[in-house]
């Protein structure tokens, strides 16, 4: 009996994108499924010095059909700082990959040449973030990159290094975009990020992280904040394990509508981060992974971030609620009758919910003034 074409999309659809091994048996069951199964393992490709003459000897550039399946291209070169390679290897390659959506280049050195960029024409107005991974640049190479794309919208940046070459200064064709995605920042960073916003550069949402121990991660993040917080509307801080928000202060994000915090320690005196804040825009602070399994050590503490929340929900009555959620919590909906009681205040002026780590609501306090629960 043959499946409708539905069904077989929707068997392969249920398979996690990372099981090649399914997908590729999938595409073997029949003619119905290959297709779809094909779309899924070429949706997102990694090439590095291990595969790249694998997926040059089995991946001919003729073949179109596979290669406009490709939303997410990741490739990084042999030699951090070396120009080429994999970037020379798959340029006949690229001009089938019109549907491109996400750019990965890791250990790539960024050119101000158009020449760099050229390949890139296939999809240079389908692409939307591009991520840069130890890279090197110059300022005119990040600008003539960023300009080359008309519909970007989100810059990633992880350990980017800044060449400062006398590079003729090029414009910014926009200045405003909709995401910076962070991760240890060098110092050079910092000094390139300050002449672009001195070009104008902007963002509406800024995500800091780093997933190790940082001894400048408050550093960085405070300089970060200086630099691009007067524009952005949501912040999201993700600290490492063993770092602190001691030092950072939002008191200049004034068009700051969301606030998410990671692993926001509640006593260890970094409430002082979430007294900072100054916007009258606030809308939704987020606490993702909070400590606050033990509800009754620290009194003090609930008493002052009660406080603390109940000022910043203070506003005209034609203004939206200010909602505090609580993310990835154990036990989340049994913690939001708990949370309740020690936010006794804020729980009169503002709206506090339970997320899941996919923020699904598992608790909400009655949006109405002094109502009981959804």
């Amino acid at each position: 009996m043959e499946l409708p074409q539905e069904l077989v999309d929707e068997i392969i659809d249920h398979l996690p994108p990372d099981d090649k091994k399914s997908l590729r048996n999938c595409s073997l069951v029949a003619k119905s499924w290959t297709r779809p199964s094909q779309k899924c393992l070429f949706e997102d490709i990694s090439i590095d010095q291990h595969n790249l003459q694998s997926w040059l000897e089995n991946i001919p550039p003729t073949n179109i059909l596979l290669l406009e399946y490709v939303r997410k291209l990741s490739y990084s070169e042999f030699t951090t700082g070396e120009i080429p390679t994999t970037h020379c290897a798959l340029r006949d390659h690229l001009p089938s990959l019109r549907q491109l959506r996400y750019l990965n280049l890791t250990c790539a050195r960024i050119s101000s040449c158009l020449e760099y960029v050229g390949p890139f024409s296939a999809f240079q107005h389908t692409l939307s973030t591009i991520s840069l991974v130890h890279c090197k640049t110059t300022k005119g190479g990040l600008i003539t990159l960023i300009n080359y794309f008309p519909n970007l919208s989100c810059l990633g940046i992880s350990a980017l290094g800044y060449i400062q070459e006398n590079d003729p200064t090029l414009p910014l064709t926009r200045t405003l975009f909709a995401k910076l995605c962070v991760t240890t920042c060098p110092a050079g960073t910092l000094v390139l990020f300050e002449e672009l916003s001195g070009l104008g550069l902007r963002f509406e949402e800024v995500v800091i992280s780093n997933t190790t121990y940082e001894p400048e991660w408050s550093h960085f993040s405070k300089r970060i904040i200086d630099i691009f917080g007067g524009s952005v509307k949501r912040l999201n801080i993700i600290r490492p394990h063993n770092g602190n928000r001691h030092h950072l202060t939002l008191s200049h994000c004034q068009e700051l509508r969301e606030f998410e915090a990671f692993t926001l320690r509640l006593n260890h005196g970094e409430l002082d981060l979430l007294s900072s804040i100054t916007s009258v825009k606030i809308e939704k602070i987020i606490l993702a992974y909070a400590y606050v399994n033990n509800l009754q050590a620290d009194h003090a503490s609930w008493t002052q971030l009660d406080e603390i929340l109940t000022k910043l929900a203070e506003r005209p009555k034609d203004k939206p609620w200010l909602e505090v959620a609580f993310r990835s919590i154990d036990g989340g909906r049994k913690w939001g009758s708990d949370l309740r009681k020690y936010l006794p205040r804020f729980v009169q002026k503002g709206r506090m919910t339970v997320l899941s780590p996919e923020y699904e609501v598992f608790y909400s306090s009655d949006e109405g003034r002094g109502g009981g629960d959804h």
